[in-house]
């Protein structure tokens, strides 16, 4: 597939688009990958800076509802400026045990350039509950 965002305010105009898959290696084996070119006009000195973002995600279905995943995130929203680039490698697992819940539990090493060039560890527990 492909996707498209714009959004602007009184400081920018953004537009994100790029391709999309879901492509599955067999019925619990899959990866979501997709990858994103962003160009964002800042209005007062008019100029504009060309970026990217890409995203994939290996996921393995142990039993139903039961997923173990590693996925890597890199972003770098102007080409030209290297402070803008970050990274993120994650190992996490997704339980969903009935419909509209979803818990996910995530090991990250996270990499902004602009902050430090070293990685840091980050960990978080999300819940939702899906009206």
């Amino acid at each position: 597939g492909a996707s498209y965002y714009y959004g602007a305010n009184n400081t920018q105009v953004r537009h994100v688009y790029g391709p999309w898959a879901i492509l599955g290696f067999t019925k619990h084996f899959f990866l979501l990958s997709e990858i994103d070119t962003q160009l964002t006009t800042l209005l007062a000195p008019g100029t504009l800076a060309t970026g990217m973002a890409n995203y994939q995600r290996l996921d393995y279905e142990f039993v139903q509802g039961v997923h173990l995943f590693i996925s890597d995130e890199y972003l770098q929203t102007d080409f030209t400026d290297g402070t803008t680039i970050s990274r993120v490698y994650s190992l996490g697992t997704q339980f969903l045990p009935r419909p509209h819940f979803d818990f996910q539990l995530t090991w990250q090493k996270t990499q902004s350039i602009a902050q430090s060039s070293s990685f840091y560890d980050f960990a978080f527990l999300m819940a939702h509950y899906y009206l």
